[in-house]
């Protein structure tokens, strides 16, 4: 038994347009045990951008983004993996980035597996 946390944390607390823009997608592991993998799925809504970039362990379009992270602890303090994922926003766009996390060990607290971050970008 495992509590999965998603998160989703921006690189900037004001955007640009026309500036690269990073955003964690992330998992934390609560415990008691650890998890073997965890599968991260995004997606990006609400705004135009261009020039997606994911990092190698990460697939998709902005649509279905598929993430994995390998074996993640547990332990006294919580344990954190993310992936960062880019984009270039345009102006007046609103980007919504939404994860969810998923993995073969059973989570009994399910509230907690979805995050989103929305970014104005004036």
């Amino acid at each position: 038994m495992a509590d999965l946390g998603a998160f989703v944390t921006p690189s900037q607390a004001n955007p640009r347009a026309g500036k690269r823009l990073k955003f964690a997608l992330g998992v934390t592991n609560f415990g008691p045990s650890p998890v073997p993998g965890v599968t991260i799925q995004a997606a990006i809504s609400g705004g135009s951008f261009t020039g997606l970039r994911l990092p190698k362990v990460c697939s998709g379009t902005e649509a279905a983004i598929v993430c994995t992270t390998g074996k993640v602890p547990s332990g006294r303090r919580p344990v954190s993996k993310k992936r960062t994922i880019s984009l270039i926003p345009a102006a007046g766009a609103t980007i919504t980035v939404t994860a969810t996390v998923s993995s073969p060990v059973y989570d009994p607290n399910p509230a907690n597996q979805t995050a989103a971050f929305t970014s104005m970008v004036p």
